[in-house]
């Protein structure tokens, strides 16, 4: 599998807050998993923003979404799974 990846934002409002997943899919098999999920509330004024970002990029260079993403057909399937994996 590849190392190249497109990178997809996926946002969910809830009540109160939102979650924004971090996808990517891989340009050699099509497939989609995600990262991470940031969690955002209206008294965060943009500081979850920037370490968010961070944390994407560090996680991205740390391990190979190849070994840290489970990958799947559809981005629903993708999000599903991730969900289910930490409990929402």
């Amino acid at each position: 599998m590849s190392d190249t990846y497109l990178e997809l934002s996926v946002w969910r409002r809830m009540d109160g807050f939102a979650i924004r997943y971090r996808c990517l899919q891989c340009l050699d098999t099509q497939k989609y998993g995600v990262q991470s999920s940031d969690y955002y509330y209206a008294r965060d004024k943009g500081a979850q923003t920037w370490a968010s970002d961070a944390q994407f990029v560090e996680l991205f260079l740390d391990t190979s979404p190849a070994e840290r993403c489970t990958w799947f057909v559809s981005l629903s399937e993708a999000i599903e799974a991730h969900d289910a994996t930490f409990d929402r």
